[in-house]
């Protein structure tokens, strides 16, 4: 019995270990014969069962037009995120400098009309008389308006300090009308005479500077 029962596990192993060798067998002679076209088999061959169980098994390939095909997506999503990543670089540059032109142009216009401004007082300094920029004082310490009276004493004061001939030439409408004109007084529906900003501007900018009074 125990000769019987030594012969029948060597037979359980001899069976189980010919399946193995078998297959082994078989694909050395077809790698010998079809060495060719071993690949297209090979594309086919999934697994190799034997009777006791035993399995060989291949990893499907994937044909070269399936590979072509997954590469050229790949490459397309990468392209897809360089120019998405290059876009949103470009649009925050972009912004970045819209927002410094904006600022570099706010800074030109504001300087350019400074000095336009710094130009136009220069020019008015030159001309006005000196009862007029008192004139513009009265004003500037009555916010809200001063009658005719108020605003002409300065120009009657130099008149009667004057010599007989300047008196005729200078009237109130023109002595006056010369603020107006330059936008440094107005003459209100009301009957009260104001200064404007520019003209506070004007006192400002002259007083700043230190400038000596002009005559009459």
């Amino acid at each position: 019995m125990a000769v019987a029962s030594a012969s029948s596990l060597v037979l359980d192993y001899v069976r189980a270990l010919v399946w193995p060798v078998l297959v082994a067998a078989i694909l050395a002679y077809f790698l010998g014969r079809y060495r060719d076209n071993v690949g297209g088999l090979i594309d086919r061959i999934n697994s190799l069962k034997g009777p006791l169980g035993t399995a060989v098994g291949f990893d499907p390939a994937q044909p070269q037009q399936q590979l072509d095909a997954s590469a050229a997506e790949t490459l397309i999503d990468e392209q897809e995120e360089l120019i998405e990543s290059v876009r949103h670089e470009y649009e925050e540059r972009l912004a970045e400098e819209q927002v410094q032109q904006a600022e570099l142009t706010s800074y030109l216009l504001n300087e350019l009309a400074a000095k336009e401004l710094q130009v136009d007082f220069e020019r008015i300094y030159r001309v006005i008389y000196g009862t007029q920029v008192a004139a513009l004082r009265a004003l500037r310490a009555a916010p809200a308006g001063l009658p005719r009276a108020a605003v002409e004493a300065p120009l009657e004061q130099a008149k009667q300090s004057s010599i007989e001939l300047l008196r005729p030439r200078v009237t109130f409408a023109d002595w006056f009308g010369f603020l107006e004109r330059n936008d440094l007084a107005t003459a209100g529906d009301d009957g009260l005479y104001r200064i404007t900003p520019k003209g506070v501007g004007f006192l400002t900018y002259i007083e700043g500077l230190g400038y000596p009074p002009r005559f009459l």
